[in-house]
């Protein structure tokens, strides 16, 4: 995602990948007038989803929106199926917190996971004590 930033002093424009909340400041100063550069606006830059074979509905998929009803309908199979509740959500696999992923290191990382109820992957040699 690019954020776009304006200088209060000058008005000068900056477009960057840098976050911070709307009214938010950079860490650095303008270039042109070393004024205080606040963002004001965000621009998401995405490409359309293209036709594929997606593994966790088990069909071809060509939209986002065709991807959430194939999620939907492997939930309702799943309930169903087995007498409980499932809410299939699409996950962003880039985002670490989505994946229970911690900046402390693997070893934690499957702690947290273990302790959660989410069992790591079988190839996972981690023992608890």
């Amino acid at each position: 995602m690019i954020y776009s930033y304006i200088c209060q002093s000058c008005q000068q424009e900056y477009h960057i990948a840098k976050f911070s909340p709307i009214g938010g400041h950079m860490d650095m100063p303008c270039q042109s007038c070393g004024g205080l550069v606040v963002r004001r606006a965000s621009f998401v830059f995405r490409r359309g989803m293209a036709p594929h074979y997606n593994e966790a509905t088990g069909s071809y998929v060509s939209s986002n929106r065709q991807f959430k009803d194939e999620l939907k309908r492997k939930s309702e199979e799943a309930t169903i199926r087995t007498g409980m509740e499932h809410n299939f959500q699409p996950v962003d696999v880039t985002e670490a917190k989505a994946l229970g992923v911690t900046d402390d290191g693997l070893e934690v990382t499957h702690r947290v996971r273990h302790n959660l109820g989410i069992t790591p992957p079988s190839t996972s040699k981690v023992i608890y004590k």
